[in-house]
């Protein structure tokens, strides 16, 4: 069954942050809990096996998130395993979903026993993932890209939020969380990136109550 856990992530500028975590199973036969839980989300993290890629599963739990009109990131996990294959993983995701995949992870040293990422939040790198990553979709990305330019890291990091939580695009990081590799970058994308409780909120007072039976 699903489980809820609390956990405070403290980033390095010392901010804490507090994560309330719904842990579903990844089974098939687990799908109703996935379902069950999507009213309580403010976003979904799916993680993706970096060797054996996008399941059948994996498809359903998309296509769920898609109904439910609700923000997700993908994790591309296991990238130290022989036969890691980021590139073919995100051929997929562009196959499965509406949404436009955009990796915002460098890797080097794929399918070794410490593989390292690089997750650039800021600077030219950042920018330059995001004006080509989003040209076919946003007019400020698109019209830096046609003019052989990049958004400025401000332009750039505004155009990102805007579009992952109107549902257009799926933010791609990848790293081994058996190694811990990739794990904090990950974490600091969804502080600075992925949506909060406010997307939803209205001014009628109101709540969402969720209960996992023990």
């Amino acid at each position: 069954k699903a489980q809820a856990v609390r956990t405070v992530y403290k980033a390095q500028d010392g901010e804490e942050y507090i994560f309330n975590l719904i842990d579903t199973p990844g089974h098939v036969d687990f799908a109703g809990e996935v379902e069950r839980c999507l009213a309580a989300l403010d976003y979904a993290v799916v993680l993706v096996s970096a060797v054996e890629g996008i399941r059948a599963h994996t498809e359903n739990i998309l296509r769920a998130l898609e109904q439910a009109n609700l923000p997700c990131a993908v994790f591309i996990n296991k990238i130290d395993r022989a036969g890691a294959d980021i590139d073919r993983i995100l051929e997929e995701l562009a196959k499965v979903t509406p949404r436009t995949p955009v990796l915002l992870t460098a890797a080097d040293g794929v399918e070794s026993d410490l593989p390292k990422v690089t997750t650039p939040l800021a600077g030219e790198a950042f920018a330059r993932a995001v004006t080509e990553g989003l040209c076919e979709i946003n007019e400020a990305a698109e019209e830096a890209f046609l003019s052989d330019e990049v958004l400025s890291d401000g332009d750039a990091a505004a155009v990102l939020k805007q579009e992952i939580s109107d549902c257009c695009v799926i933010p791609v990081l990848c790293g081994s969380a058996k190694l811990g590799v990739g794990v904090a970058d990950l974490l600091s994308f969804l502080t600075h990136f992925m949506p909060s409780a406010e997307r939803r909120s209205s001014d009628t007072l109101s709540g969402v109550i969720f209960k996992i039976e023990q």
